[in-house]
């Protein structure tokens, strides 16, 4: 009775090992930005190891968040590989820095920024206005090809030197402009040293994603603390 039960609760997980590679290779083909051709995907008990090359960085991450997403997967083990480009380690600095500055948004300011790469392994230094637009430059260099490792040495510090006060008044604006909230449904904000906490409960996941985002991307915020709840 117990190796009849083993050997059927084998082929129950090989079975649905069987699906949920069916279930992301499916995923893939939906998003024009993912290579399929050469990704192999291997599926354990719900573990998935994904290898093979792509193009960028932006490429090998995007597949890591894609497979995040489906339902079913407890682990992503990303062995994907960048694949190499024969390019002048001067001419990738120059391509990547152009690529900062010339990114089509206000929000962002990269022209205090300096680039510099080794055989595609490019680093940032400099500084920035706060901690959004320090990690939004790693996706913005993330599909520059050729760049194959990014390491992000910026700092962030306000030009305008704003306090704790200001910076706690500035953030619950943002998250107000964007964020919807009333009765139970509200956020409190505290910040230390331009650390922001924020607490409180909101209704759903995505409103949650926007207030953090929101916070992160005014000037002087140097990390956001999440403690906000969803409401179940």
């Amino acid at each position: 009775m117990i190796l009849l039960f083993s050997v059927t609760a084998a082929r129950s997980q090989e079975a649905s090992d069987v699906l949920l590679t069916d279930k992301i290779h499916q995923v893939f083909l939906k998003d024009s930005r993912l290579p399929i051709d050469g990704i192999s995907i291997f599926v354990l008990k719900g573990a998935v190891r994904l290898r093979g090359q792509v193009e960028t960085v932006a490429q090998k991450g995007w597949m890591e968040e894609m497979v995040h997403s489906v339902d079913g997967v407890v682990l992503v083990d990303n062995k994907v590989v960048v694949t190499p480009h024969r390019v002048n380690n001067q001419d990738l600095a120059n391509s990547a820095l152009a690529q900062l500055i010339n990114f089509p948004s206000s929000h962002y300011n990269y022209k205090n920024v300096k680039v510099t790469s080794q055989e595609g392994h490019v680093t940032l230094e400099g500084v920035v206005r706060s901690w959004g637009e320090k990690m939004q430059a790693e996706e913005v260099l993330g599909v520059v090809k050729g760049v194959r490792k990014i390491t992000n040495k910026l700092k962030v510090r306000d030009s305008v030197n704003r306090t704790d006060k200001q910076i706690k008044r500035a953030v619950l604006a943002a998250i107000r402009g964007k964020v919807q909230t009333g009765g139970k449904f509200k956020i409190e904000v505290s910040v230390l040293r331009g650390m922001v906490t924020l607490k409180g409960l909101l209704k759903t996941d995505r409103q949650r994603r926007q207030a953090i985002r929101s916070a992160l991307f005014v000037h002087g915020v140097a990390d956001v603390n999440n403690k906000i709840k969803v409401q179940k």
